[in-house]
């Protein structure tokens, strides 16, 4: 990033339906929430650690992507990949491919199944965020695969939010309302995104919105001689349309992503090498709703969702390339299409029922299953036409890289009881999942919430996840040492995790929090066999060990709000007892609100994050070439070193049901 000022600017421009800034925006504590129990339940009585982000902050801290919000989050830490994608990482458990954490999109899981990816990035357009739920811990006793580090469940906007969204307005009920969002910023950032809806007769509701995003990105690349490159890193672009239509205790929700981002090579080329390389994810999905009470004690939910994931690339290979002072030749030999094809079914029933009084049994029934189309990456020579990747074995087919077509399907039981004793509320889980694959992984989970009055909260808390290995790592065959071998003998990864947390507010203008944890990893998947020769996925025989603790304040006073985290965590192979490198111990965050009038809002953030070690291997040599020309070549990289960083964001509600937005980022570098 250029040292000095570095800053970008937003300006949002919202009509017709502009929301009012909320006086108490970070005191939540009192809301309802769904996602720690599948039941209504306020957060500071969740049996989990929870945080929950609303639409009224996201406004007013200025975020722009999902990746940002999380970032604010105790234990929660972002990185950036050489692919644009933001990899996420929750107490210290991360992958390549998000594949540790689980998405909810109202609710329905969300993952792309080749992969196990969950999309982080501008993929998701915070313009339709009414709120995030994010629990960190081992939740797989309520959703199963992949709820191993935690659970982000989005919940959208809907037709009656819309409706109600201000107080003074002169629009109907049964007509329709819109907002239409206008940003635009340094690096080429713009946006627009426009949602019309609203409450029609007396039980309808209609929601329609849709957003086209492009930015070129953080920034010009390195290129040859470490000098920068005329084309940006990691340009992006984004379009998504959502339908979503509700009468009575009925729904249908409709939604097709768009997402693309630029690929760069990792080996120091000119710029025009990587000018067409581009990942490109076009995603759809419906989902059904349907709620519905049998009696006055049993209440009964069904989902049923259907997901198209087309996600594929296109890059050039070249062998070679001539360099004169105002020319550059590029010989390229090879146009690359990477395929990826996947599709999931899911369905679900979900029962509450009020045993008796301050007793809630909950139960329910799931099935998935889950479908490779098409994967192979598709190599064409450019001066014969012929289909063969450079390194495939004739003998085994014209690629390098692909999976054959495969479907798992998924069985699932599951039941938890939360019982209200006096000052003691007891929960108790249990999941079992029946996998076509690996056969059956159980899911137990336990806590007790003690309440010896209104102001103080003590949590004790146990709970077990798995992470089903991807197709990806079960069936990818690769006929060129470059690449790593499936292994259909896998088995799940599995953690457990043990915590007690104290939520102490004194008065209804501070709050405490503070969470102490231990988890323990097992049979993580990672490269075996011969490095370069004969790799494979295998499970790894050594535990991980992770300790840590996260401490998170909220005061109020007078036109100031103030919302201080801290989080320090440390993951140990158990082997050699050595800390893991790659992602740092120390995070923090610190958010002021000031509001000297009701309409305005100026908020500083500023977020923290430790030095980070590298692996041992990261030498500075790829392929040949030094990563970075300041070192030299085949010696150890030194650390990341730590940073903070400081946004700024002022908005402004206006008299005409519109608003305005500034926002700065890393204002000192």
């Amino acid at each position: 990033m250029k040292k000095g000022f570095c800053a970008l600017f937003l300006v949002a421009l919202i009509f017709t339906g502009a929301l009012g800034i909320d006086e108490t925006l970070l005191f939540s504590e009192d809301e309802l929430i769904t996602v720690a129990t599948k039941t209504p339940v306020q957060i500071k009585d969740a049996p989990a650690a929870v945080t929950v982000i609303t639409r009224a902050q996201i406004e007013a801290m200025g975020y722009t992507t999902l990746s940002e919000i999380l970032q604010s989050v105790p234990g929660i830490y972002i990185s950036i990949s050489e692919r644009h994608m933001r990899r996420l990482a929750i107490r210290n458990l991360t992958s390549s491919y998000n594949d540790k954490a689980l998405l909810l999109i109202n609710g329905v899981p969300y993952r792309e199944v080749f992969y196990g990816h969950l999309f982080l990035d501008e993929y998701f357009p915070v313009d339709m965020i009414k709120q995030i739920e994010i629990v960190r811990g081992p939740s797989s006793a309520l959703y199963g695969t992949n709820a191993f580090s935690g659970v982000i469940n989005i919940v959208t906007l809907s037709g009656s939010d819309l409706a109600n969204g201000e107080e003074n307005s002169q629009v109907e009920g049964e007509k329709l309302k819109h907002n239409l969002t206008v940003k635009a910023g340094t690096h080429d950032f713009s946006e627009i995104s426009i949602v019309a809806g609203g409450k029609y007769n007396a039980d309808g509701e209609l929601l329609v919105f849709g957003r086209k995003y492009d930015t070129m990105g953080s920034g010009p690349d390195y290129s040859r001689k470490h000098e920068f490159n005329a084309i940006a890193a990691d340009p992006a672009r984004a379009k998504t349309f959502m339908l979503q239509w509700k009468y009575k205790n009925i729904g249908i929700n409709a939604s097709y992503f768009e997402f693309q981002h630029k690929y760069q090579a990792n080996v120091d080329i000119p710029p025009e090498g990587n000018e067409y390389n581009w990942f490109e994810y076009r995603d759809t999905a419906i989902d059904f709703f349907y709620n519905f009470c049998l009696g006055e004690r049993l209440k009964g939910e069904f989902k049923l969702s259907y997901q198209n994931y087309d996600d594929s690339s296109f890059w050039n290979v070249f062998d070679k390339y001539y360099e004169e002072p105002d020319f550059v030749d590029i010989i390229i030999t090879y146009d690359v299409w990477p395929i990826k094809k996947s599709r999931v079914g899911f369905g679900q029933l979900h029962f509450n029922y009020d045993l008796m009084r301050d007793n809630i049994l909950s139960f329910g029934f799931e099935y998935s299953y889950e479908e490779l189309v098409d994967v192979r990456d598709i190599y064409i020579n450019r001066a014969t036409g012929v289909v063969m990747a450079p390194d495939a074995n004739p003998a085994l087919g014209p690629y390098d890289f692909w999976a054959d077509p495969q479907v798992k399907h998924n069985k699932v039981a599951y039941i938890q009881d939360q019982q209200k004793i006096g000052h003691f509320n007891f929960i108790l889980g249990l999941r079992n999942d029946i996998h076509e694959v690996f056969g059956t992984t159980t899911s137990p989970r336990a806590a007790v919430v003690y309440s010896p009055g209104s102001r103080l909260k003590i949590k004790l808390m146990y709970g077990t996840a798995f992470r089903a290995p991807s197709f990806r790592e079960l069936y990818t065959k690769v006929p060129s040492p470059e690449w790593i071998k499936g292994n259909e003998e896998l088995d799940p990864e599995k953690i457990t995790t043990q915590e007690a947390e104290i939520v102490f507010t004194p008065n209804e203008n501070i709050s405490y929090t503070v969470n102490v944890f231990e988890s323990v990893v097992t049979d993580l998947v990672g490269r075996g066999g011969i490095i370069g020769v004969d790799e494979i996925y295998e499970n790894m025989e050594n535990e991980v060990d992770i300790k840590g603790i996260e401490f998170s304040n909220r005061m109020k006073i007078k036109k100031f709000q103030s919302d201080l985290n801290f989080s320090y965590c440390e993951a140990f192979d158990s082997e050699n007892d050595e800390l893991l490198p790659h992602l740092p111990t120390t995070q923090a965050n610190w958010r002021l609100i000031y509001s000297p009038t009701p309409n305005l809002n100026v908020a500083v953030m500023n977020t923290y994050v430790g030095s980070r070690i590298r692996w041992p291997e990261d030498t500075n040599n790829y392929y040949g070439r030094p990563i970075d020309p300041r070192y030299p070549i085949d010696q150890p990289r030194p650390d990341c070193e730590e940073y903070l960083r400081t946004d700024l964001n002022i908005h402004l509600d206006l008299k005409n049901n519109s608003s305005v937005g500034i926002h700065c980022y890393n204002l000192f570098n």
